[in-house]
């Protein structure tokens, strides 16, 4: 044996630092390698939990999309049988197209999922009967007249097709939101094994250290952007929610408020007819119909808010808006505010309302104006852009593609992140009391949604405010408007109304505004009550006026009734909803007339003469 001093003992005492060396190399790079496997693993578990939370947020997406094609499908079919316009007709494609489409995208989202997998193979046969009622909806349309007195109500079973196809809705989107809960779940435990990686890390050398922190930080960086860009799109799909909650609350509201308006306007229009051109209290009632036309204005705001009202859509030219209007602008606004208007060449098409996008730009520039009360600079510029992926990513609802974008800035006070938060609430204002009702940007929010754009705010104290609005670019011609026919003749008659209202003080006024008149008013509060009256009845009623939304019964439902025991009454509808004409039960009758609330007596007359002069309809 070899004894201390020994040459062996020597060699390996010399060696002892290299083969630590090299041990503590082995060491560390197999706790890298270890590490490093441990890592990838770690974000490949990231990596399908955020893909998961994308393909479920893709899938309500989708679902959204599929909703709103089967709702301009039939929106589109009962304008075309209504009008005969061939725009409604290409909404009913264009819904068509959509629907084949966002189902086909969904189920390829849900590959993966027996259990929706199974619910699509429910929902598809009542798209597709959905679809084939409308669709032969439509062919029954085409080859019938618009106007004739042997041309029946249209049948449609849309809406009770609708009923069947929501439940298969509730349960994908049910389905949904337990994938994403349980992908958030797989994302947080991926986050909590992220840390450990690090801590070990942490403990190895200085090879193990830079390899593994490196690589971690990518990972970081990849967990922060995806986390990011989940909040911000949670964020923005619960504001949507939030505001479109309120604007059905709002649009509520409004139809309740145009039954008061009739009335207060009708009676108002009654009462001067009473009073003797010098009568004093004619100023007091002149005061009266200028402040219910406030409250008119009022209603017709939170309709658009709640994307209640009707649009006339064409295609425009934005440029074209944008000069008229800034024509206006410039002799309105004050001197100390300049205003710099700066078309783009070569600019895209938009399917909007000429009249709603003037207003767009009139409430932008009031609200800028008021921003700047020592004066300053507001800018309208419009461009040709395109949103991708990305920007879908950060926003909700938007759909990547080829948009026109309108931008109107002003170096005003600006607003702050709590502000700015709430800015498109209605009857949020930072005006002072008595300057400001509120809606003039929850208005454009409405129409900007309504017309299927987007609209974006940015700004900070001091550093002014910026609107982008962006709205999805055609490339078709812009529509020439063609000029409507002024309506002439008499507006009394003798024939007989049948009067259907279930609101007292409206029935009232109606009926004294239509007697005054001359005509004979048969009034009933209640669909069975005035099919109850049609049977006591022997004389002929030439007219029916009833209301859309009604307890127990219809007015289309009625109208059906009423048709089937008077051949060839006339019959005109009245709401307080813009759209209610074509959101009723079932399938209206081609050749509709409706009376929007609130209207006053010579409107009133007018409608009831036009449908009275008009040619009869007949039941099926």
């Amino acid at each position: 044996m070899w004894g201390r001093g020994s040459p062996f003992e020597a060699a390996v005492s010399s060696r002892r630092p290299f083969l630590l060396a090299g041990f503590a190399l082995a060491v560390a790079l197999a706790t890298l390698a270890g590490v490093t496997v441990l890592a990838r693993r770690t974000f490949d578990r990231l990596q399908r939990g955020s893909e998961a939370r994308q393909r479920a947020y893709e899938v309500l997406m989708a679902l959204r999309k599929v909703r709103q094609d089967i709702g301009e499908m039939r929106v589109g079919v009962t304008g075309y049988v209504l009008t005969r316009d061939s725009v409604y007709l290409a909404t009913y494609r264009s819904g068509l197209t959509g629907l084949s489409t966002d189902t086909m995208a969904i189920r390829t989202l849900t590959a993966g999922v027996p259990s929706l997998q199974r619910e699509l193979d429910l929902l598809q046969p009542q798209l597709v009967e959905y679809a084939a009622d409308l669709a032969a909806t439509v062919q029954l349309a085409e080859i019938r007249p618009a106007r004739s007195a042997d041309v029946a109500p249209i049948p449609s079973r849309s809406g009770m097709l609708i009923e069947g196809i929501r439940p298969h809705f509730v349960a994908v989107e049910t389905e949904q939101l337990r994938l994403l809960d349980a992908s958030a779940l797989e994302v947080r435990r991926a986050v909590t094994r992220t840390n450990t990686i690090l801590f070990w890390a942490l403990l190895t050398g200085g090879i193990l250290i830079l390899g593994t922190s490196t690589l971690l930080f990518v990972h970081l960086r990849s967990r922060v952007h995806a986390e990011a860009r989940l909040t911000r799109a949670r964020e923005e799909l619960q504001e949507g929610r939030r505001l479109e909650a309120v604007g059905q609350l709002a649009a509520g509201v409004a139809h309740d408020f145009n039954n008061i308006l009739t009335v207060i306007i009708g009676l108002g229009e009654l009462i001067q007819q009473t009073l003797p051109r010098d009568h004093s209290g004619r100023s007091d009632l002149i005061l009266l119909r200028e402040a219910a036309g406030k409250a008119t204005d009022l209603t017709r705001q939170l309709l658009a808010f709640g994307r209640r009202q009707v649009l006339e859509m064409r295609t425009l030219d934005l440029n074209a808006v944008v000069r008229h209007l800034g024509t206006f602008l410039a002799r309105v606004l004050p001197e100390s505010v300049q205003l710099t208007v700066l078309p783009a060449e070569g600019l895209g098409r938009v399917w909007a309302d000429p009249s709603q996008l003037e207003q767009i730009l009139m409430n932008l520039a009031v609200n800028a104006r008021d921003a700047m009360p020592g004066g300053g600079r507001l800018t309208i510029e419009t461009a040709n852009t395109e949103l991708d992926h990305l920007a879908a990513d950060l926003h909700d609802g938007v759909k990547p593609g080829r948009y026109v974008a309108l931008v109107v800035s002003d170096t005003g006070v600006g607003m702050d992140a709590a502000t700015r938060a709430r800015i498109f609430e209605p009857f949020f204002t930072t005006k002072e009391a008595g300057k400001g009702t509120g809606l003039g940007l929850a208005t454009v929010y409405g129409i900007v949604k309504q017309s299927g754009g987007h609209i974006w705010a940015y700004s900070e104290p001091s550093h002014g405010t910026t609107f982008k609005i962006f709205l999805p670019r055609v490339d078709d011609a812009p529509t020439t408007e063609t000029p409507r026919a002024a309506a002439s003749g008499s507006l009394t008659g003798t024939e007989t109304i049948l009067l259907v209202e279930d609101d007292d003080a409206v029935r009232e006024v109606a009926r004294r505004i239509l007697a005054g008149a001359g005509y004979q008013v048969l009034t009933a509060a209640t669909p069975a009550a005035a099919l109850g009256l049609l049977a006591r009845r022997s004389e002929p009623v030439h007219l029916l006026l009833t209301d859309v939304v009604m307890p127990g019964m219809s007015g289309p439902q009625l109208a059906r009734e009423v048709l089937a025991r008077v051949p060839g009454i006339r019959v005109l509808y009245q709401s307080g909803y813009r759209d209610a004409a074509i959101a009723g039960d079932g399938a209206l009758e081609g050749g509709t007339a409706f009376l929007a609330k609130p209207f006053n007596a010579n409107s009133l007359r007018q409608m009831v003469r036009t449908v009275l002069d008009g040619p009869p309809r007949a039941e099926k």
